[in-house]
């Protein structure tokens, strides 16, 4: 849930003081509700947004003025900070049977980072994609993807050149703040179901 900061009334001070609108059930994304349910026992002690765009950061760098249950925000330009790659793996379905296709799905595997960031560079659009053993390869035939290379407190979602580390580790005091949560959650819905208005 993210709620600004500022109101323009009283009345929208904050989202506990709103009354529980009608369920619509066609609006509802399980989607959504699975990633909720994933992160709400407990606030976060990190996020991380990582993308190449300054701009696209500046965009993200809005959310302070939100209410997060995480403890801090921070934004990059470098993924080599938090060891995060481009991988790329063949597209099976979409290389078929081509001679050699073993061989050809090996060397995409070996790509490197640099090479993808190449490949990436002229645009996916162009066509073929590359030549490998005399082949050539379109770009619906590999999938590109970032990945973590190290183990670390990070869990990564990567989605059309952006980077989102989250961070799942939570020490007694953070899973203690989660239960206060929890309880004034529940509070606020007894109070709402009750239909208990506060005044100011």
């Amino acid at each position: 849930m993210l709620q600004s900061s500022s109101s323009s009334s009283e009345e929208e001070l904050s989202v506990h003081f709103q009354m529980i609108p009608r369920s619509q059930r066609s609006s509802v994304n399980e989607d959504i509700e699975c990633a909720i349910v994933a992160v709400q026992t407990y606030p976060l002690p990190e996020f991380v947004l990582i993308h190449k765009d300054e701009s696209v950061l500046k965009d993200i760098e809005s959310l302070e003025n939100f209410r997060l249950n995480v403890y801090k925000v921070t934004l990059s330009q470098d993924r080599e900070l938090y060891d995060v790659e481009l991988h790329a793996e063949p597209n099976y379905p979409t290389l078929g049977k081509k001679f050699g296709v073993k061989s050809i799905a090996e060397k995409i595997r070996q790509m490197t980072d640099t090479d993808i960031e190449k490949l990436l560079s002229k645009g996916e659009s162009e066509s073929p994609l590359i030549i490998i053993d005399d082949v050539p390869i379109e770009s619906e035939g590999v999938h590109f993807f970032f990945r973590v290379v190290k183990q670390t407190q990070f869990e990564a979602i990567a989605k059309q050149g952006c980077v989102v580390l989250l961070d799942y580790t939570a020490d007694a005091a953070l899973k203690d703040e989660g239960r206060i949560q929890e309880i004034t959650s529940r509070i606020q819905k007894l109070r709402k179901e009750a239909f208990f208005y506060v005044n100011y």
